[in-house]
């Protein structure tokens, strides 16, 4: 069949889903700095492609401008058309950032933290998903059978991956039926969210190639395992030195990523709502799910907000540069360039005002008595969507940090999901996001 190559020009919504315009490859050179058309309504979009009340309405207009450096193409040589598309963000027609654009929001902090206190941050997500044409197995969790059974999707997705220019770490039969995960290696500042957006894209299409459908939503069905986003993250110095490190203080935490990461977990409970953005993410945010529902810095504990993460001892290991903190409560109906701008906010405040850690909790937050949460300043988080809306909408950091523009569309959009996901019986809603993501 004939045929002329499309790319597809996108951005990463609030919702997290990418969106954007086709053109001709034949038209790169120009649309490479022009980009595609894109009214302000669409950036109301929630998760289910319904256009929340929009200030503007009707009227405005602006740029989806694609980052020359993040274009994928893969030609799956299989008869199929290659994925092409092309990653970029929002701006107005002069070509300044638009207020409302996520992508700009992490930028900005980021250039923040290397200005004000000459840090980079490095970073990996890892991604949990489901392929829902799988046919599971009873004992197929971290199972060799069952990555034998998807060798093929195995070695397609990361070698399509690698051709995206996205480093793959790991990829692991998980443990709940049919589920993966897929793990990005490090990247440095935006292309950490990037890697990430592009990794999810790049799993979908890999799975289509393979006559499957993978969906990365927070939990299958009501009371199911959950699908989770782990976010890995460390600091470094201007020249690429490692500086998370310091093996003679608690947690092993150097000073100054004891103020970043204590930043961050003090901004968790109001977080989770740009990181846990949907009617069902709350499924997964509870005691002993394997997931996190409390502001706790721990070690070793997968259950922890903020978890520091295990070290080689061996001697010819290198401690410091390998020396990570995961924070567990995240799911892929975020967007990761909202999630990673934020994170880089809750930790500026930390630097800014350097903030002490109260130190690791290694207990159980579930049955802990209240006054010992108390004392370590540890809360439970909000446990619905509307609930941690309310609780991002009254806290002073992150308020002060988001543009307000961007802040009041992001509650608009997900307070509209809320109100249509929660119309649902449960196992449509559940079915509903499983088809979105």
């Amino acid at each position: 069949m004939i045929g002329e190559d499309l790319i597809f020009i996108g951005h990463v919504d609030l919702a997290g889903q990418f969106r954007g315009k086709s053109v001709p490859a034949t038209e790169w050179n120009t649309r490479e700095r022009d980009g595609v058309g894109w009214p302000p309504a669409n950036a109301y979009l929630t998760a289910f492609g319904e256009i929340a009340p929009c200030p503007e309405g009707s009227r405005g207009d602006l740029l989806v401008v694609p980052d020359s450096g993040r274009v994928v193409r893969i030609d799956f040589e299989d008869g199929s058309a290659p994925e092409h598309f092309a990653l970029g963000g929002l701006q107005n027609l002069d070509g300044t950032p638009w207020i409302g654009c996520a992508r700009a929001f992490a930028r900005a902090m980021l250039a923040r933290l290397e200005r004000d206190h000459g840090l980079h941050l490095a970073g990996a997500f890892e991604h949990e998903f489901v392929l829902t044409t799988h046919a599971a197995t009873a004992n197929g969790a971290f199972n060799l059978q069952t990555q034998r059974r998807e060798a093929g999707f195995a070695r397609a997705l990361v070698r399509a991956l690698r051709i995206a220019g996205v480093a793959p770490d790991t990829f692991i039969p998980e443990y709940a039926p049919a589920q993966f995960e897929i793990t990005n290696g490090v990247a440095t500042g935006i292309a950490i969210a990037d890697d990430a957006a592009i990794l999810r894209e790049v799993t979908r299409a890999t799975a289509a190639r393979c006559g499957h459908h993978a969906t990365f939503t927070p939990v299958m069905r009501p009371g199911g395992i959950g699908n989770g986003v782990h976010l890995h993250l460390s600091l470094r110095t201007r020249d690429g030195a490692p500086a998370t490190h310091d093996p003679a203080r608690p947690a092993g935490l150097s000073v100054i990523a004891e103020r970043f990461f204590e930043g961050v977990r003090r901004a968790l409970p109001a977080l989770v709502a740009l990181t846990a953005g949907s009617a069902i993410s709350y499924e997964r945010l509870q005691p002993g799910r394997w997931s996190a529902a409390f502001s706790n810095l721990a070690t070793q504990d997968r259950e922890a907000g903020l978890r520091v993460c295990p070290l080689r001892t061996r001697p010819d290991s290198d401690p410091a540069r390998a020396f990570n903190v995961e924070l567990r409560a995240a799911d892929a109906t975020a967007s990761p360039h909202l999630v990673l701008g934020a994170i880089v906010a809750a930790g500026l405040d930390g630097l800014d005002r350097a903030l002490a850690s109260p130190g690791r909790f290694d207990g159980d937050c579930a049955t802990a008595a209240p006054q010992t949460l108390a004392r370590a300043g540890i809360e439970r988080f909000p446990v619905d969507l509307p609930s941690a809306l309310d609780r991002l909408a009254a806290d002073p950091v992150l308020t002060a940090a988001l543009p307000p523009y961007l802040l009041a569309n992001y509650l608009a959009v997900k307070r509209h999901e809320w109100a249509g996901a929660s119309a649902l019986e449960p196992e449509a809603r559940f079915a509903r996001y499983a088809l979105a993501y």
